[in-house]
């Protein structure tokens, strides 16, 4: 299952620097709104 994770920490990855790269030009209310998905899709798998 080793693909399957180097797959999701790229896409978490690419997820937090448009996250950060957003957050300069939105504000910071819409970037800790979606900023938190993410980390609990992860904790909801990893507990599975």
């Amino acid at each position: 299952d080793l693909p399957g994770r180097l797959e999701v920490g790229i896409r978490m990855r690419i997820e937090r620097e448009t996250v950060q790269r957003a957050q300069g030009s939105l504000p910071k209310k819409l970037a800790l709104v979606t900023a938190p998905a993410p980390a609990k899709d992860k904790a909801k798998k990893g507990r599975g």
